[in-house]
């Protein structure tokens, strides 16, 4: 059931919260609550509650709409049940039939091995391939924070391959990858003359404390916003900025 809907802004960046129908092609993106079948006896009922589910889906993942006006709607203190009618739910199986048509069809992948979460402590912002993963991860949930509390600007995109970002109101992109690439260079640069290993882990876990801070308490990406701006414009000079080897196989900084 849809309870709020985004279209697609007038000036091409971002989207905006409206009250009227709007077409497809002018939809951005809708916040709906996913509705239950609970009721054996009648498969056609369907109820959502205080306890459902609410998500925040994009144009591609919205289906067929199945409210008419024949459909029986029932609104109480304990939530609300709809009925569909024989048409919707004739709709509704045969959705369900070709998406099971499509899973069968579709080529078997092979697992995917999650990689190991690293505990975002101070001693871990190292300059080390360690450190490197752990501000890839952080600024990846930084950016997925991002998108579920300012779900009409969205700055990671819904297959996570693209970051958008904006300099002086002007909007741009930078592809995840490359963004993951050149993080730990731009912080180990940006603090070049730290070479205290304990400094430089407060100085980089307190940048992306603040911009979570700004999202959580201020109701602000500005914060995020400018890290990331200032990471995808980073050009690495080779030579500039390095991992040294400790004998561990890490990179090892000063005392």
């Amino acid at each position: 059931m849809v309870l709020s809907v985004w279209r697609v802004y007038k000036k091409g960046v971002g989207s905006q919260l409206t009250c009227r129908e709007i077409s497809r092609g002018s939809m951005h993106s809708v916040r709906c609550v996913l509705m239950r079948s609970p009721f054996d006896d009648s498969p056609a009922t369907f109820m959502c509650d205080s306890s459902s589910v609410m998500v925040v889906l994009p144009l591609e993942n919205i289906g067929v709409r199945l409210d008419t006006e024949e459909m029986k709607v029932k609104r109480g203190i304990d939530g609300i049940k709809i009925h569909l009618c024989k048409e919707s739910m004739q709709a509704l199986d045969f959705l369900i039939e070709e998406k099971k048509k499509e899973a069968k069809a579709a080529p078997k992948k092979k697992a995917h091995v999650p990689k190991k979460y690293i505990e975002p402590l101070m001693e871990n912002f190292r300059r080390t391939k360690k450190g490197d993963r752990l501000v890839q991860q952080e600024v990846r949930l930084l950016l997925e924070l991002q998108n579920k509390h300012f779900p009409a600007k969205p700055m990671l995109s819904p297959d996570g391959g693209t970051v958008r970002y904006t300099v002086e109101k002007v909007a741009h992109s930078v592809p995840m990858q490359d963004l993951s690439a050149k993080i730990g260079s731009f912080f180990s640069s940006f603090f070049q003359e730290i070479r205290n290993k304990q400094s430089y882990g407060v100085k980089v876990q307190s940048w992306l404390q603040e911009a979570r801070r700004g999202m959580l308490d201020d109701a602000s990406c500005s914060a995020l916003n400018s890290l990331i701006a200032q990471v995808a414009q980073f050009i690495s000079v080779s030579g500039q900025v390095c991992h040294e080897d400790d004998s561990n196989g890490e990179a090892a900084d000063s005392d």
